[in-house]
């Protein structure tokens, strides 16, 4: 027992000569930032065969070397290696998978830039374009421009309708004046 500052008592053990002769644990559990960077190091993945490796994938299968050796020498996975062997002249020329585009990179710019530079949205866009597409995922595709969701137009309180009302009932009648009028959807002028 050991006597803490505010005089009361912690119990504690003295586990020195438990420490001494105990066997430290040969496989202790390791983080998982260092196993994954350990797997990042073994087989590199997503990344096609460089031309020097291509060439020594070549030189060691011509002098005998199993597929299995000539992978670990290179830190790469069997198959990958052996898909090159298999066809080694077409490596790396397949088409890629996926559904093609609607529109070109030109189509894309134009998009871009009408959402930047004339502040539309992209339903406008569309429109404006004539799309078969939506364009919002082509502007969502772009980190440089922003996406701010439109404000709903207000509702009307009871004074805005009764102003509404009054104005429609003193100028009902008006016929030549209606060109000096503006009108206008803009929220600010309610």
């Amino acid at each position: 027992m050991v006597e803490k500052q505010n005089k009361t008592w912690r119990p504690c053990g003295d586990y020195r000569r438990h420490n001494v002769q105990r066997i430290p644990d040969r496989y202790p559990t390791r983080h998982v930032q260092d196993f994954t960077q350990t797997l990042s190091d073994i087989m590199p993945c997503a990344s096609s065969l460089s031309d020097y490796e291509q060439g020594i994938i070549m030189g060691m299968h011509e002098n005998g070397y199993k597929i299995a050796e000539i992978a670990t020498r290179l830190n790469r996975h069997r198959n990958c290696v052996s898909r090159f062997l298999k066809n080694s002249a077409e490596y790396g020329t397949a088409p890629r998978s996926g559904r093609k585009t609607k529109i070109d990179n030109r189509c894309e710019r134009r998009i871009r830039r009408l959402a930047v530079g004339d502040s539309m949205s992209s339903g406008e866009i569309r429109a404006h374009m004539a799309l078969q597409i939506t364009s919002s995922r082509i502007i969502h595709k772009n980190h440089f421009i922003k996406h701010n969701a439109m404000m709903p137009k207000p509702k009307l309180l009871e004074r805005h309708i009764k102003v509404r009302l009054e104005f429609a009932n003193k100028y009902q009648y008006m016929t030549d004046e209606w060109h000096n009028v503006v009108f206008s959807d803009k929220k600010n002028l309610i």
